[in-house]
């Protein structure tokens, strides 16, 4: 039996319409965000270290799934929208109005440079899938192709970097990889468990998980000793969402019953807002 006529086989027998893949997208990112910035920060009040705390753990690693999710409806998202204008302004205009929220809930600031909302990441994602797009169509050559499209998309993944938006330069890169596969999902599977676990292992060592500028080959022995644990962390910790890329599987490719479009752009800035708040007003 080859791939389609088993993917299609499972389509039958355990059909996830797209509204179901959100949902549980939806709900993974609240758990984390919940867990994240509310429950942290009363552990931390506490005084107790959330990195020992079972809840915690849990709570974060099936907030795992959520990214990897999003991530692919991007990717569906620029195939079948009918204006990949309107999709990218939407976009654009989500990560400026989250952007206080976001603030709120991670750093109880209304503004703050250290970190942007991950609607930035998904912005730049989908502004690359449009580019892989424009660059097939204009150049037959499929080598040249990809060169054309490859340099805007390190350039807006670079700027991702700059701008310190939620995942980042990874996150860019991890969009456009599930636009690329998203046709062939034993290549999803495997390219994305490996960016997923040692990929974004790799990312964290590179940026530098304590934001430090002054690393160098002489420093580095130390400054990974001292990180050690929280790299080793981050090795596995986005691994859980190798379970998103199995639920992507069971993807039937049909809408289900989706709810209005405004409620699921809405939902991000507006959960982020009432956890800043809670998060403001008791800690």
């Amino acid at each position: 039996m080859n791939y389609s006529s088993t993917r299609y086989y499972y389509m039958k027998k355990y059909p996830i319409p797209a509204s179901m893949l959100k949902a549980v997208a939806y709900l993974c990112m609240l758990l984390d965000h919940l867990t994240g910035c509310l429950y942290k920060a009363h552990l931390i009040n506490l005084g107790v270290s959330y990195d020992d705390n079972t809840l915690y753990i849990v709570g974060r690693a099936v907030g795992r799934l959520a990214f990897v999710l999003f991530a692919f409806m991007i990717a569906e998202g620029m195939s079948h929208t009918h204006s990949s204008i309107r999709y990218l302004t939407r976009l654009a205009l989500f990560a400026l109005i989250s952007e206080v929220p976001f603030d709120l809930a991670t750093s109880e600031t209304a503004i703050s440079w250290e970190k942007q909302n991950t609607f930035f990441t998904l912005f730049a994602g989908a502004l690359s899938i449009l580019i892989i797009q424009k660059s097939s169509s204009l150049v037959k050559n499929k080598a040249a192709s990809v060169l054309l499209s490859l340099l805007p998309t390190l350039a807006l993944a670079a700027l991702c970097y700059k701008l310190k938006s939620d995942y980042g330069i990874w996150g860019v890169l991890f969009i456009v990889l599930m636009y690329i596969t998203k046709e062939r999902y034993p290549l999803m599977l495997i390219s994305g468990a490996a960016a997923l676990s040692p990929g974004y292992f790799l990312y964290r060592l590179f940026v530098n998980i304590d934001n430090s500028t002054s690393v160098t080959l002489s420093t580095f022995p130390a400054w990974f000793m001292k990180n050690q644990e929280v790299l080793c962390r981050n090795f596995y910790t986005e691994a859980y969402g190798i379970a998103a890329l199995l639920l992507i599987y069971l993807y039937n490719e049909k809408k289900g019953n989706q709810l209005p479009k405004a409620f699921y752009y809405f939902f991000y800035p507006v959960h982020l807002l009432i956890i800043g708040i809670i998060r403001v007003s008791l800690f």
